[in-house]
């Protein structure tokens, strides 16, 4: 519990998720990487905090394209995609959280 607290503490903008705090070589990182947001509402979930897994992932699930597929990244600014397109674990975690979240109860 304490780690995903520090990973919302340090790494999180609203439903978003970095991958890492502070610079790199492009400057301060404003990409989310997609699949670690998802992480979160997995661990968020399995922790017992069903009811905000539930709600970032509808708000992640506002940046796909009009066609369902998400980017490895998306600016946690402009919303804007980036990286990898379409991103295979960004669609097998749509998949698996949304059959995860769909049970009644934290497995």
């Amino acid at each position: 519990v304490s780690t995903v607290d520090a990973i919302e503490k340090y790494l999180c903008k609203g439903p978003f998720t970095k991958r890492y705090e502070g610079r790199d070589d492009f400057g301060e990182a404003t990409v989310s990487f997609t699949v670690c947001a998802f992480w979160r509402v997995e661990a968020l979930y399995r922790i017992g905090r069903v009811k905000k897994a539930r709600r970032l992932f509808e708000q992640l699930l506002a940046f796909r394209n009009h066609v369902g597929i998400m980017s490895e990244d998306t600016n946690m600014i402009t919303g804007e995609s980036s990286g990898n397109f379409g991103q295979g674990y960004s669609q097998l975690m749509i998949v698996r959280l949304g059959n995860l979240l769909s049970r009644k109860r934290p497995v």
